[in-house]
């Protein structure tokens, strides 16, 4: 990671704050685009002036105003979590799933253990035989070997 990059931590009331405030003015830049690219659609031949100004003036208020009353009820569209802070968007992003995050297989165990009806066959799922007898094995001498002391 480059030197002059800083991590944030999400859970940080100031570090939350800074996130929201540069995805707001990310937000606000992408809007100030959109303007400059419908403004390149009315441009004012040249000798001609008055009303086509005007109608480009008044259209470009009424898209800042739309803007602000979507803002407004954007700040509607969420839940508020239990800690009175934390918002919670209503409508997800629509967004393409990573490849990474694709499940191709089906969940559940595997091979024998899917077979396995009832807790004691479960259990040999985990436990053999043979690993019970050394478990018993080993158990018993150590009994054997601190018995004389009790």
């Amino acid at each position: 990671m480059a030197a002059n990059q800083k991590l944030y931590n999400p859970e940080d009331p100031k570090d939350a704050e800074l996130l929201r405030s540069m995805l707001d003015d990310d937000d606000e830049m992408d809007y100030q685009d959109e303007l400059l690219e419908s403004d390149s659609d009315f441009e004012i031949e040249e000798g001609v002036t008055g009303m086509n100004e005007i109608e480009i003036r008044e259209e470009s208020l009424d898209t800042e105003q739309s803007a602000e009353s979507s803002s407004d009820e954007n700040e509607l569209d969420f839940f508020i979590g239990k800690d009175k802070v934390t918002k919670w968007t209503k409508q997800f992003k629509i967004s393409r799933t990573r490849s990474h995050n694709i499940v191709t297989q089906i969940a559940g165990v595997k091979g024998a253990a899917r077979e396995a009806n009832s807790p004691i066959e479960t259990w040999s799922c985990f436990i053999t035989d043979d690993t019970l007898n050394l478990i018993v094995t080993w158990t018993n001498q150590k009994i054997e070997s601190v018995s004389h002391k009790f």
